[in-house]
């Protein structure tokens, strides 16, 4: 992973609360939103002055003969204190939590660890869903009617009922947000949650490189079936799987549009992580 420092500041766009507060619990032994500093001074006094040699009472020195009179020097310490409240943010939990499993390598390369460990990759996340890929779709046919009333024209191969038919035909293929990143020697799966977007929005976090920290959940040796969350993961068919995907992505497929969106059935040949996010940040 990146090695994180204190001193280094970065930019979290996703960031799973409750996964975090959880962390951070176990590392700190239970949670707390601040912590109060206090800071002491102090600063010594010294006064000094003249003191006779008396029979009874007070400060006494040897008597030889007659008064003696003798010095004396007195130091008075006032101390003052300030108490600081650190407050700790979502982003400042995040960094610690980085820094402290770093530390004691509970973090590793995704490919070091086994099921239930915690990574952080650089990865390129491409948005697996038929759901988003419709209806980014309904909107271009939607823009691309009214910029042709100001004279502009788009050639977009199918129709706003076309797209519509297929939404309500196929909504049983809705679930989440998948999105999957692939190397050549293996890939990562995962369900994004909009609600844990931080500051941001999907856009942010697709196509470009970012830092993603997370857990794994389970590995696939030699592939596996995508678009998990929702029902059509249950066919075993894969040229049924394939030839449905096929159909619905040449809908994207076109020199007119880049929608950043693809509907992918299963990866093949290589291995599969799939992981919870935790965090994404640059």
């Amino acid at each position: 992973m990146e090695k994180m420092n204190k001193a280094r500041p970065f930019t979290p766009y996703y960031i799973n609360q409750n996964r975090l507060f959880d962390l951070y619990s176990i590392l700190n032994r239970g949670y707390s939103e601040y912590e109060e500093i206090t800071v002491q001074s102090s600063d010594a006094k010294k006064t000094t002055g003249k003191a006779d040699a008396a029979a009874s009472g007070g400060f006494k020195l040897i008597k030889i003969s007659g008064g003696v009179e003798g010095g004396c020097e007195h130091e008075k310490m006032q101390s003052s204190g300030t108490t600081i409240k650190r407050v700790q943010t979502v982003t400042s939990i995040l960094g610690n939590v980085l820094e402290e499993m770093s530390t004691k390598k509970y973090i590793q390369k995704i490919c070091d660890c086994k099921q239930g460990g915690f990574f952080e990759e650089k990865v390129n996340f491409t948005l697996n869903s038929l759901k988003k890929l419709l209806d980014m779709l309904k909107d271009i046919v939607g823009l691309t009617t009214s910029i042709s009333n100001i004279g502009i024209t788009a050639q977009i191969p199918y129709t706003k009922k076309q797209i519509e038919d297929i939404s309500k035909a196929f909504t049983f293929l809705f679930g989440g947000l998948e999105v999957f990143y692939e190397t050549d020697e293996y890939a990562v799966i995962a369900n994004l949650n909009e609600n844990c977007l931080y500051l941001s929005n999907l856009d942010d976090i697709l196509n470009t490189d970012i830092f993603c920290f997370g857990q794994i959940k389970k590995i696939y040796p030699n592939g596996t079936n995508l678009l998990k969350n929702t029902t059509f993961s249950k066919f075993k068919s894969a040229e049924i799987k394939n030839d449905f995907i096929s159909k619905i992505a040449d809908f994207s497929n076109n020199d007119t549009l880049e929608l950043g969106i693809t509907a992918k059935a299963e990866i093949e040949g290589k291995r599969v992580y799939e992981v919870e996010i935790i965090s994404l940040r640059k």
